[in-house]
C-alpha cells in the first residue's frame, strides 16, 4: 500500500505478478481501479463476458464481481475504494 486515506476507505499502490490463473468465487469485496503499466490480464466474468486489458489500458473491477482472472504477468497501479472501509 503506497497510500491510505485518513478515513481508511481508499488505498493505492503498485502491484507486480508473474503468470497465474485463479477463480474469484467469493464476490470481490470492493471496487478496484487498475491501470496496467506492463503485461495485461484476461477477465472472464461469471456471466461469460470476456475482457482483455493490456499495458496502457485501465479497468475497474466492481464490488461483487466474480469470474476467472488469467495473466502471463503484469505490473499495475491500483486504487481500491470501499465506502465503509471493509474488504481493504
Amino acid at each position: 500500500v503506497a497510500h491510505e486515506s485518513a478515513d481508511g476507505c481508499l488505498q493505492t499502490g503498485v502491484y507486480e505478478t508473474g503468470r497465474n490463473r485463479f477463480t474469484v468465487d467469493t464476490p470481490y469485496p470492493h471496487d478496484e481501479f487498475m491501470y496496467f503499466l506492463e503485461g495485461g490480464v484476461t477477465l472472464t466474468s461469471t456471466d461469460g463476458t470476456v475482457l482483455k486489458v493490456n499495458a496502457g489500458e485501465a479497468v475497474t473491477i466492481p464490488k461483487e464481481w466474480t469470474g476467472v482472472w488469467d495473466t502471463e504477468g503484469y505490473t499495475k497501479i491500483w486504487v481500491i475504494y470501499s465506502a465503509d472501509g471493509s474488504g481493504l
